[in-house]
């Protein structure tokens, strides 16, 4: 008998850094690329060749990104969309036998963006990309030309789950009325007179 399994990235694949030792294989992730693995597999040894049949799945959450505002007050306040990122662990073993995915002993969490130029809005959502994360608790930053780093409430989904995507559409809003007011100099009207008696 002959077992098979098999992940990806492999080592060094797609700039992502991984090692494999004693069975654990250890990913440093950007938020652009997944992981995927296959539990094992057996095949009876033959002279001749024997399919072998690898299931793989999806080990992290897909986050799509989609963006719009409002009305144009809100495309005036925010500008174009900078930044959309989320909050993950980013160095993460895979047990190869169990297959069980889990942060690193040590928990390195960092924002991962979608890596898209800045985008302007519209009254329609449009993509603003993709971001996989490790499953589990969800945390949302946007940035825009005109307003710092806001962390955004998702209402309806508070964690992710491995191997699936999840949609999230984002709603961005003008907040603050902006007065502005100006002073015009008296100019003088039509003069009207009037007799009592």
């Amino acid at each position: 008998y002959s077992h098979f399994t098999a992940y990806y990235p492999g080592v060094n694949e797609n700039s992502v850094a991984t090692t494999l030792s004693n069975g654990v294989a250890t990913f440093t992730i950007t938020g652009q690329e997944d992981i995927i693995s296959a539990p094992s597999a057996t095949a009876q040894g033959s002279s001749s060749s024997i399919p072998v049949a690898l299931t793989f799945s999806h080990k992290l959450s897909q986050l799509q990104i989609y963006i719009k505002a409002a009305n144009d007050g809100a495309i005036a306040a925010w500008g174009n969309i900078t930044a959309v990122k989320a909050s993950s662990p980013t160095v993460l073993n895979l047990n190869v036998s169990t297959q069980a995915l889990a942060q690193h002993g040590t928990p390195v969490v960092t924002d991962l963006s979608t890596g898209e130029s800045p985008q302007a809005l519209t009254t329609s959502f449009a993509s603003f990309g993709t971001i996989l994360v490790y499953p589990g608790t969800l945390t949302i930053k946007v940035t825009s030309a005109n307003v710092t780093e806001q962390i955004v409430t998702i209402s309806g989904l508070s964690s992710t789950t491995a191997g699936h995507a999840h949609r999230i559409d984002l709603t961005f809003t003008a907040t603050a009325i902006n007065f502005s007011a100006t002073l015009t100099d008296w100019v003088t009207g039509t003069a009207g007179s009037g007799t009592i008696e």
